[in-house]
């Protein structure tokens, strides 16, 4: 809530601020509001895609399973070597 003193005027324009604050404050919560329900949206829609629940536009058909190193090649840098990661799988699916 929004406090403070104001100072100035009768007792019209301080009914007419505090109408203007209170409404202030409710936009304030409104919109914290909107933004937790957003967040958890986004949250959830996440997780579906991380799941394998929901699949984005575009994809379909069954998950091929592969190594990765049929997909791409590795460089070795500080601390890590290619044989290290030739035995990881990859989920993929076709683009339509």
């Amino acid at each position: 809530m929004v406090s403070g003193s104001v100072e100035g005027g009768g007792p019209r324009k301080m009914c007419i601020r505090d109408r203007a604050l209170s409404d202030a404050d409710a936009l304030i919560e409104s919109l914290e509001q909107l933004l937790v329900k957003k967040r958890h949206l986004k949250q959830g829609a996440m997780q579906e895609l991380l799941t394998g629940m929901r699949r984005l536009p575009g994809f379909s058909g069954a998950w091929e399973t592969k190594n990765l190193d049929e997909v791409c090649w590795f460089q070795e840098g500080p601390g890590v070597r290619n044989t290290q990661f030739t035995s990881c799988l990859l989920y993929t699916s076709r683009c339509v």
